[in-house]
């Protein structure tokens, strides 16, 4: 019989621009800015890790995109 083993947690994006540099075309160095373009969010999810065997056979997940900022609730 297979087990199932919840992992939870909470993911906060900020729509800082990410800035890439390094990158070359060859020729000369190149930097990029690269912004979040889905704007700031929480997503609180879970993951369902199914175990058979001692081994992972499947991973379940859902989640849920709130505002950012939203609490927890744990802290």
């Amino acid at each position: 019989m297979a087990k199932k083993v919840p992992s939870f947690y909470i993911f906060v994006q900020s729509i800082v621009i990410q800035k890439i540099s390094g990158c070359t075309n060859g020729t000369h160095s190149l930097e990029m800015s690269v912004p979040a373009w889905q704007g700031n969010f929480n997503m609180p999810a879970i993951h369902f890790f199914k175990i058979k065997k001692g081994k992972i056979y499947d991973i379940e997940a859902t989640g849920l995109v709130l505002p950012y900022g939203t609490r927890t609730g744990w802290e």
